[in-house]
This record gives structure tokens, sequence and C-alpha cells, in this order.
């Protein structure tokens, strides 16, 4: 059974920290992720899933599209770390989503009516006694992630306001990316 990051002891935490850094130690002797003269390995991806406000940086992003393994283990680490995961929407969806839900916890797309330019991300998790999420990352169609930090949530309620254009309300609203929270 796969269990989720903030689900685990603080034991577990530095067994499986343990884990990945002699994974990416067989990563740099095998010669995986040499996208620039700089290697990358899982530490790089364990650095960017474990951070919040992390930014994929353009070197792991181009070892990720050249690495099938190095993508298998972000998209491994990702699922075991998230809290709530929303899987790509049903195949009978049509258009732009609007709100993505699972049990026990929901995201709505609610544009504002003081600027139609921004919309609210609203996070709603029912289980408040559970460890709150840190970050809304979504996976695209395409294997690439972006990622956001979220604010401190008030009784469960998590809201972000962005921009409209921003990439990440196009890729919640589409039905074909997967959204998780971690």
């Amino acid at each position: 059974m796969t269990r989720s990051w903030n689900a685990m002891s603080d034991d577990e935490k530095q067994a499986t920290s343990t884990l990945f850094d002699a994974l990416n130690a067989m990563d740099a002797l095998e010669g995986r992720g040499k996208a620039t003269s700089k290697s990358i390995g899982f530490a790089d991806i364990y650095e960017y899933a474990n951070n919040p406000n992390g930014v994929m940086s353009a070197e792991l992003g181009a070892a990720l599209i050249g690495n099938a393994g190095l993508r298998r283990d972000l998209d491994q680490l990702i699922a075991r770390m998230s809290v709530y995961h929303f899987p790509k929407a049903a195949a009978a969806s049509s258009g732009d989503l609007e709100s993505r839900e699972g049990d026990g916890y929901k995201i709505r797309l609610k544009t504002s009516r003081a600027n139609e330019s921004q919309v609210y991300v609203i996070v709603e998790i029912s289980n408040t006694d559970a460890l709150p999420p840190e970050s809304l990352v979504v996976k695209l169609e395409n294997g690439r992630y972006i990622k956001q930090a979220l604010p401190e949530g008030l009784n469960g309620i998590y809201q972000l306001l962005l921009n409209t254009r921003t990439e990440m309300v196009s890729a919640l609203r589409n039905i074909k990316t997967e959204v998780f929270l971690l």
C-alpha cells in the first residue's frame, strides 16, 4: 500500500531520504540524468517535490525530457507524497473544468467579480485533522509538472488568486491534466 509523505513518521521520512540519497548515488554511477554539465539525478527531483515554492529549473526540465527513468521516478515520488490526487477527468467530460472533486476534497475555480482577468482557486479539504497540503501540483498532458505554493488555510479552505491566463489556471481547467496536493 502506498502512503503519502505527510502520513509517514519522522523515522520513515529519514529512511526514505536515505534511500533517495542512495538512488541518487546510483544515478550518478550509471550516468543517468546527464542533460547538462551538472548531473541531474534523484536528489534534484526530490528537492523539487519537497519544496512547496520549488520552481522546476530548465536543467531539470531538460533532464526529465531526455530521461524516462527520471520522469518515472518523479511521477512515483509525486504520487507517493501527495495527500490528495485528482486524476484526469472522465472521458465523457468536455470543455473546460470549473471544479474537480474527490473523496474529502474539492478544487473550484471562480472568476473574480472585481476583475474578470483573475480567478480564485479554492481548495477545500474536509479532513481538517490531516496534515495540511503545502502545494498544488499539476501534471500536464505532456508529462511536465507545474507547482504553486498554497497559502495557509482556514478550516480546511485554501484560496489563491491567479490571473486567468496563467499556465496553472489553464492546466486546472484542462480535463487531461492530473492534480496533486502535496
